[in-house]
Formats: structure tokens, sequence, C-alpha cells
């Protein structure tokens, strides 16, 4: 009789500690899946099989005894004989699936209301406070500006950021296409919702519960407001752990317009780069509305150096490249920059720039990208962790 089998006893054996590390269908499934199967196919795969369809509706709707699945089990076992090298394959097979379940880390969900309300804020955060390194960048440029006027716009961008500080206000009208950059942890699961929708849903009640102007527009040629400011760019990376990494940028027309990038040849090495990213200042002149921050992407492809550009103005000001050369030319350029004459909002001084900040990544042999992004001196940003 099958309840007299030595083979019962491993079914108990092995459904016991199964117990501990498998989710309830993944369970019901794999005694299930003790039953048995196609008698071409290995024991271990029919019970892979089993657990791989842990997730179809069936295995909600059917409890399973578990005297009875050890006896399936059992079954599964005697019915392809497994004694010597099979036995062993199969005990192998459910030791690997046990350790697979004790060391594999933990999903954490995450609700989308989480991620809503946490964009949602930091749109408000990022428009209505300037950056704390920021505040500090123009304290610093009051106290090195030579022209009288210079000096004043310097302190009426100071004087700004408290009154909107203190009356809830955004610093600037200008609210900007709002740019949001994600880094995900791979054990990180959303739940109760789309995690791309959860961003742009964000994004609409920030601007609106922060009364902020929407300069979206749906269509880039027939120029219709979207009246939310939406949809948001976003850009995802998936990293280790279990945290979600938000950062929002806002960014205003007046900057992004005048941003720019090349490929020029190899050969013109890092003086090109410093002629061209001058170049792109000096056609800027005040219309960027400096004081500035410099991103400059130097390398990948079209897009990847334009991506690392805009990437490199959200590193604080004051933190140089890790990379010696980089760092050189980093404090070469916001030089150059500052001796343009150009001064804060085109009105003449050395504070044409705050920071220039550099960011490089691998290129082709037969190309050298460059990518100039501007940031003016509302150089908003925010970010969280959740």
């Amino acid at each position: 009789p099958l309840e007299k089998s030595p083979r019962l006893a491993l079914g108990f054996e092995t459904l016991a500690v199964c117990e501990k590390v498998l989710s309830p269908m993944e369970l019901a499934w794999s005694r299930r899946a003790g039953r048995g199967g196609d008698r071409e196919l290995p024991v271990g795969v029919i019970l892979q099989k089993g657990v791989n369809q842990a997730r179809f509706p069936g295995a909600r709707r059917r409890g399973h005894h578990e005297e009875h699945a050890a006896i399936r089990l059992g079954h599964c076992l005697d019915r392809f004989d497994l004694t010597g090298t099979g036995l062993a394959y199969a005990c192998r097979y459910y030791i690997a699936l046990i350790h697979y379940k004790k060391t594999r880390p933990e999903m954490r969900e995450l609700p989308v209301q989480d991620i809503v309300d946490t964009v949602a804020q930091l749109c408000i955060d990022a428009c209505h406070k300037l950056p704390p390194d920021l505040i500090a960048g123009f304290h610093q440029a009051v106290a090195q500006e030579i022209s009288p006027l210079g000096k004043s716009v310097l302190l009426k961008l100071i004087d700004n950021d408290r009154i909107a500080r203190e009356q809830n206000v955004p610093v600037c009208h200008d609210t900007g296409l709002t740019i949001v950059y994600v880094s995900l942890g791979q054990e990180v699961h959303v739940v109760g919702g789309a995690f791309q929708e959860a961003i742009q849903a964000g994004v609409r009640k920030g601007y609106a519960e922060g009364y902020m102007r929407k300069s979206v527009v749906g269509d880039p040629l027939l120029r219709v407001n979207t009246n939310d400011n939406t949809p948001a760019v976003v850009h995802t990376e998936i990293v280790p752990g279990d945290r979600l990494h938000i950062t929002v940028l806002p960014k205003g027309g007046g900057s992004e317009n005048w941003s720019t990038m090349k490929f020029l040849l190899p050969g013109e090495g890092a003086e090109g780069v410093k002629k061209f990213v001058l170049d792109a200042i000096n056609t800027a002149g005040g219309a960027a509305c400096p004081p500035l921050t410099v991103g400059v992407g130097i390398g990948g492809s079209f897009d990847k150096v334009t991506e690392i550009a805009k990437k490199a103005i959200l590193r604080d000001i004051g933190i140089h490249h890790q990379t010696p050369h980089i760092a050189a030319l980093e404090r070469e350029l916001l030089e150059d920059i500052n001796r343009t004459g150009i001064g804060p909002q085109g009105y003449g001084g050395v504070s044409t720039a705050l920071w220039v900040a550099v960011e490089t990544y691998a290129c082709h042999i037969t190309a050298l990208p460059v990518a100039v992004n501007i940031q003016c001196h509302a150089g908003r940003r925010a970010s969280a962790e959740i």
C-alpha cells in the first residue's frame, strides 16, 4: 500500500521543510505536482513546472491536506522508481529549491499612492525652496562680485528665495517641464497600480496643490496646454536594494532652450570641448538667466551625452568630479566662463556661473560628442527616498 511506502517519510519531510519556505500557492502547486505527470519527464521538471505555475488561479481554489500531499509526492517518487541516482536527483532538486527560497531577497511591497504623494510633495518643495548648496553659492558670489549691479542682482535672488519660503510660493513663475530621476531597487514590488502612471499622477497632484504654472503642451506643433504639467520626463534606473529614490528637477524654458550638443572630432580633445562650452555660454548671454549652473556631458552616443549633461546639474555646487583631469577641466571651464563678463542676469560682472559639473561616458573611436545643459539661477531640485 502506498501509505506504507518508505518514500512517504521523504514526502512528509520534504513538505515539512517546504511549508516554511514556500508561499501557499507555490506549495499547493508543488503538492499537486506530486501526483505525477508525463512519465517522460524527470520528477524535478514536473515539480519545477508546478512551482512555476504558482500564480495560476486554480491554485487559489484548491486546498490539499498535508497527508494527501505527502502521499502524492511519495507516489510521484514511486511512479518514477526513483532509487539510487534518481532519488538523489529528486532530493537535490528540493534542496536547491529550498536554498533558493531561503536565500533570495524578500520583495518589499510599495503602494503606488506612496509614490504619488512623494512626487507631489517633491514638485512643491523643488519649486518653492532652492537647495542649500545653491543659496550658499549665491552668498559666495556676492563676496566675489566686483560689479555693483551684479551684486545687487545676487542679493535680490537671495531675498527672492526667502520670500518664496515665507509665503509658500514658487521662486520663479516658470515652474518648468518636470524631469524625474528614479532609482528603483530591484527588490521593490510596486502594488496597487502602474509605476509610470504613479509618477505622472504625482506631478499632476503637486502642480495643482502647489498652485504652480502649467507649462506643458501635449503636441509640440499644435501647442495645446495639457493643463496639469504632464507628461513629465522620467528616467528610471534599476539598482540593488529595496528602496526607491526619486529626484524631481523642474527645468525652465529660459535655460533649457540654450542647451546644445555637438559631435567634435576626436583630435579636438579638451581644447575643443572648452571652446564649444564657451561658445554656448556666450551665445546664451543673459537670456539663460545667470548666474548659471553648467552641466557638461562628454562621450557616449547622441542620446547618452545629453542625458549625462543634464544629470550633471544635479550635483551639489562645490563637489568636483572624482577623476582628477575631469575635475581640472571643471575648474578651467568655470574660470573661463566667469571671464566672459556676462554677469548676473546679463548685467555684467564675474559671476556668470556658480558651478560647472562635467560627466563622461565611453564613446566610439570615431567620435567626441559634447553636450552643454544650462541651468538658470533657479536651480531647483528636490529628492526623497521611500
